[in-house]
């Protein structure tokens, strides 16, 4: 049911994460959550669930009807000692809930899954009360909200040669986001300012996804 619990603890420049993992557990869960069908999934990455016996087989049974359920939460606790307009100390936290379904598995429709995911931020961003900066400080960063994020449906094609991708879809995930841009802090690794700046609400990036095909 859990896939991934992170909590940063960021002081000023300096990011220090904590990531619950006893790899014992884990390696003793895994070796039963791990579902005999090829390719492997992605719920196959680090998770709490494994760490927890009981959570852990019932992922496995979830997994085994085609769901993988997860939630992650953020917290990060910034500082503006200087600059800006306003210097002050907050505390910002983001929690995800998503479902991941394979269809191939639950409906019999080889190659096809889907995703749904939703958002709840909550907590005043560095950025927006005491910065001003366009490319915000944290790349969780919102106006306090509970939203739904993406909704789609996937097809892969000709072997997993290609996809068809339809829904309620988030571009800079699909096209502007860079493979090492999880390890940074500041928002100036994803979304490209120049479209921030110039599209409605900012573009179909966090927080605001919106209906495409890809």
């Amino acid at each position: 049911m859990l896939r991934r619990v992170l909590l940063f603890l960021v002081v000023g420049a300096t990011g220090v994460t904590v990531t619950c993992n006893i790899a014992a557990a884990q390696d003793a869960v895994r070796e039963k959550a791990v579902p005999s069908r090829e390719p492997q999934p992605p719920e196959l990455q680090d998770s709490l669930a494994l760490s927890i016996p009981v959570i852990g087989e019932f992922k496995r049974g979830l997994l085994d009807l085609g769901l993988n359920f997860k939630l992650n939460y953020t917290g990060e606790v910034l500082g503006n000692p200087s600059g800006g307009v306003k210097q002050r100390a907050i505390y910002e936290r983001l929690l995800e809930l998503a479902i991941d379904g394979d269809l191939q598995t639950i409906a019999g429709l080889n190659g096809a899954s889907f995703h749904i995911n939703s958002y709840h931020v909550n907590g005043p961003g560095l950025s927006t009360c005491c910065i001003l900066n366009f490319l915000t400080v944290s790349n969780i960063e919102a106006l306090p909200s509970s939203r739904l994020f993406e909704a789609w449906f996937e097809q892969k094609l000709f072997g997993d040669m290609a996809s068809l991708r339809v829904g309620q879809l988030a571009a800079n995930l699909e096209f502007a986001v860079g493979e090492f841009t999880l390890m940074y802090l500041n928002a100036s690794f994803g979304w490209p300012n120049i479209f921030a700046a110039n599209m409605p609400n900012g573009g179909p990036n966090y927080p605001v996804a919106t209906p495409g095909i890809a």
